[in-house]
């Protein structure tokens, strides 16, 4: 037996609502990802003076900020810096 038309359109509704739903919680995955790594880099400034390899570990965080903060790839960034 065949189902009415109607139940079709909800089920896709249902699949569409739902990828929306998926695609905002990984974008709010990002923005917490940015906010932790800031207060990562606040808390290392404090106690930058007291290591010996400041300088390397600065280098590292500033990598991982540019590739956080990369405007020109905002789309499979990931795969695009694995690549290179």
């Amino acid at each position: 037996k065949k189902e009415p038309l109607w139940q079709d359109h909800i089920r896709i509704l249902i699949r569409v609502i739902d990828k929306f739903f998926i695609l905002n919680l990984l974008k709010d995955m990002k923005g917490q990802t940015k906010n932790d790594f800031s207060r990562y880099k606040r808390a290392f400034s404090f106690i930058r003076s007291i290591l010996t390899n400041s300088g390397e570990l600065m280098a590292q965080i500033t990598e991982v900020h540019n590739f956080l903060n990369d405007p020109t790839h905002p789309n499979n960034i990931i795969l695009w810096q694995l690549k290179q």
